[in-house]
């Protein structure tokens, strides 16, 4: 048999006295290895975005307690917070005593700083969209139609209690919550409310018992980013209470998806034309110095006025019966 050479050819085109050469294309630059991370956060988190930084800070808060002339007027007992592997194969564990990862994939996050190192590292846009927030009253309003996760994704049905930049997050916020996610670059968007009822519900917001506007909150923000590398790295910060210091993740099908939550305790049942203050939205006011801190009664209180069952007959239970987040 001919043993073939392996020969560059060249074509040659001879057109009016003149040569053209045809070279072959150069192959394309090959484009760093991504992995795709998405993280689903639902319950009452301070979502704190600084983006000339492309930063985003997604805090869980401690037990709060506010006086006024020596009494309460805000209590609030955290339950706890978890973060659980959703899509992904753990492939490193590093814990001060050598435990290995729960079987559950699930991991608590008491006094836990999460960061992701890659992100730290790459120099990547911070995108989201929040409108309608920018006028006095705030009118955010509702979804165009609520059962269409898309018309959810404007942050917009997230509240906030600074209203128009008239307050500022305290400038030692971290010295108050008992930790948080540093996220940095990637995209964030709303989504349907975790207790799908709560898609076509309407929340009051009222001050010193005056309603000042109207409109939907979700509980659930979902974060996406394309991170460098082939797997997610965590690390969890040295306060972090069970003693997990790093994990490695391996994504499934070139995803890892996590879900970051707040415990539930059992909260009280609602019936139809029941009105109900979500009591612990309050627990946000922690973060404005208290010197800054306008009196409760200007607080402004979401309140959900029931007018169609809830899942399964009874709310979302939560520290109250639906535990929704801030926007800082």
């Amino acid at each position: 048999m001919a043993r073939r050479s392996g020969i560059l050819v060249v074509a040659v085109l001879l057109v009016g006295g003149g040569t053209w050469y045809f070279a072959p294309a150069a192959p394309a630059a090959s484009q760093p290895p991504t992995t795709r991370l998405v993280i689903e956060m639902t319950g009452g988190f301070a979502f704190v975005p600084t983006p000339k930084q492309n930063l985003l800070q997604v805090a869980y808060l401690n037990d709060v307690e506010l006086r006024e002339n020596g009494a309460p007027v805000c209590t609030v007992d955290q339950v706890g917070h978890r973060m659980r592997i959703l899509r992904g194969q753990i492939k490193v564990v590093e814990h001060t005593k050598n435990q290995p990862a729960p079987a559950t994939k699930e991991f608590d996050l008491d006094g836990a700083v999460v960061r992701f190192p890659a992100l730290e590292k790459a120099d990547m846009a911070l995108a989201f969209d929040r409108h309608a927030w920018n006028t006095d009253p705030p009118t955010p309003g509702t979804p165009t139609n609520p059962d269409a996760e898309p018309d959810w994704h404007n942050l917009r049905f997230v509240p906030s209690i600074l209203r128009n930049g008239q307050l500022a997050i305290r400038g030692d916020w971290k010295e108050v919550v008992n930790g948080w996610l540093e996220l940095r670059g990637g995209r964030v968007t709303a989504t349907f409310p975790s207790d799908p009822a709560m898609k076509k519900a309407q929340f009051e917001f009222r001050q010193n018992g005056t309603p000042q506007f109207t409109m939907s909150v979700t509980d659930k923000v979902v974060y996406t980013v394309n991170v460098p590398g082939t797997t997610i790295e965590l690390r969890f910060g040295d306060k972090a209470s069970e003693g997990y210091r790093r994990l490695v993740i391996a994504p499934q099908g070139n995803v890892v998806r996590l879900a970051v939550r707040g415990l539930h305790s059992t909260g009280a049942g609602m019936a139809l034309g029941m009105t109900q203050e979500l009591k612990d939205h309050c627990g946000f006011y922690s973060l404005i110095a208290d010197d800054q801190r306008p009196p409760s009664s200007m607080w402004l209180r979401p309140f959900y006025i029931s007018n169609q069952p809830l899942a399964n007959g009874n709310p979302q239970p939560s520290p109250g019966f639906y535990c929704a987040p801030d926007w800082f």
